[in-house]
């Protein structure tokens, strides 16, 4: 008897499916909590930086960063969410033997695995994203006046907050700012970008090993409880040791085993013989039990 998660099983194969399922959307969760922080860090770091740079130059929409609201909703909610879910939906099924919970757990391991790899091509662009970004904003020259772009824009300096005069200090440097947090949060997007690809290969085998608990299922296997009692079938030994079987007159060929338990000999006739047993001067036949 191992015990698994809080769960009791007895047989040592089906508790290292069980073992290795769980832990495999542990790992899931883990790493979507770690990437879903990074991920929100950067971003509102990001936002706050081109806030202070948008402060100190005096002008709006310097950069093409932008402050979705629903950002920690999509890095954070979301991947900690599903795969929570998924994890109790699959201690679940293996407490309650149900292979049509498991069956669901790896269609969706499945569709993890897709949204995961789309993860890793998500945080590679977002390294090209923060680079091309870090280019644009060392184009800014921050002047006496105000600033100046070398794609020809330029800027009067004027301020948003009239308590805050422009300075050329400042503006240069929440430049050098934003410039700083622009390398920084490359690097984070490739730690992300790793961490996704682990997490794909943490999906692929939950997927594989959710399938190998649904299959064993299926063949009458169980992880907790007692097993499932055999089937009778004709000619067959049940529980305890019973075996059914029919009489059958002895001749030259001896008894047959597998016929349907207690059949019934031909229709009486009068005087409590079968007409062909009467004809045939045999006796009616006679169901009986043999214990084995």
């Amino acid at each position: 008897m191992r015990r698994v998660c809080g769960l009791q099983i007895a047989d040592d194969r089906m508790a290292g499916i069980a073992k290795r399922l769980l832990l495999a959307h542990a790992v899931i969760i883990v790493i979507g909590l770690l990437t879903g922080v990074l991920e929100s860090i950067k971003h509102f770091a990001l936002v706050a930086a081109v806030a202070d740079l948008e402060a100190k130059s005096g002008e709006s929409d310097s950069s093409p960063i932008s402050s979705g609201g629903s950002t920690v909703i999509l890095n954070i909610a979301v991947p900690l969410a599903l795969p929570t879910l998924a994890f109790f939906l699959a201690r679940a099924g293996l407490q309650g033997n149900n292979s049509s919970i498991l069956q669901a757990i790896c269609m969706m391991d499945g569709c993890c695995t897709c949204c995961t790899g789309w993860a890793v091509v998500s945080s590679i662009l977002s390294f090209m994203l923060m680079l091309s970004q870090k280019t644009w904003v060392e184009g800014i020259t921050c002047n006496e006046n105000g600033y100046s772009h070398r794609d020809g824009s330029s800027g009067s300096g004027s301020v948003m907050d009239e308590q805050e005069p422009y300075s050329q200090e400042e503006c240069q440097r929440a430049k050098d700012a934003l410039v700083s947090t622009l390398e920084l949060f490359a690097v984070v997007s490739i730690i992300v970008a790793l961490l996704s690809l682990c997490e794909v290969f943490a999906c692929v085998f939950g997927t594989m090993k959710s399938n190998e608990a649904y299959q064993s299922l299926s063949q009458d296997k169980v992880f907790c409880g007692p097993p499932p009692p055999l089937q009778m079938q004709n000619g067959q030994v049940g529980q305890n040791g019973i075996v059914m079987v029919v009489g059958q007159p002895v001749g030259s060929g001896g008894m047959t085993i597998g016929q349907p338990a207690f059949s019934m000999g031909s229709p009486t006739a009068e005087g409590g013989k079968g007409a062909d047993d009467t004809a045939n001067n045999n006796p009616p036949l006679q169901g009986r039990v043999v214990q084995s």
